[in-house]
């Protein structure tokens, strides 16, 4: 089953949820499926849900660095993103993802659907600057950061 189809099947189960969610994501072996990227930064694809069109898109990353650029810096608020779900985040994305009003979760594992379950449960955990520090391989400074979040 494809990851649209399942996410559809979600959809269509849920009403009365006013949020739209973005989830990094990559490519599986079979076609038309995805998982859960390893990090915000190494996604190639963003699967992004919005429950109160009950709609989904799978977008290509060079698609979402062509709204970021054309968006004056609103990132993923161009998207109208409320909530992001992920594996890992660096501490300054997850700080300039906080400043936009956008709430980060930590996957539970990396499959999709799992995720959307737990998301829908409210049982998914908020991402902090702690938990951000343990997950990645960022010390306590920026200086000593290899990412592009800087």
């Amino acid at each position: 089953m494809t990851t649209e189809t399942i996410i559809q099947h979600i959809l269509t189960n849920c009403d009365g949820i006013n949020k739209k969610v973005c989830i990094p994501v990559k490519p599986e072996i079979e076609p038309k499926v995805y998982s859960i990227s390893n990090d915000l930064n190494s996604a190639s694809y963003y699967c992004i849900i919005d429950f109160q069109l009950k709609s989904s898109i799978i977008m290509h990353l060079k698609e979402i660095q062509e709204i970021f650029k054309q968006s004056n810096g609103a990132g993923f608020k161009a998207l109208n993103i409320n909530v992001l779900i992920c594996n890992e985040v660096a501490p300054m994305a997850l700080k300039i993802l906080d400043d936009k009003g956008i709430v980060v979760l930590k996957s539970e594992g990396f499959s999709i659907e799992q995720n959307l379950h737990l998301f829908l449960k409210n049982q998914l955990t908020d991402f902090t600057s702690a938990v951000a520090l343990q997950s990645t391989s960022c010390s306590s400074s920026c200086s000593s950061c290899n990412t592009a979040c800087k």
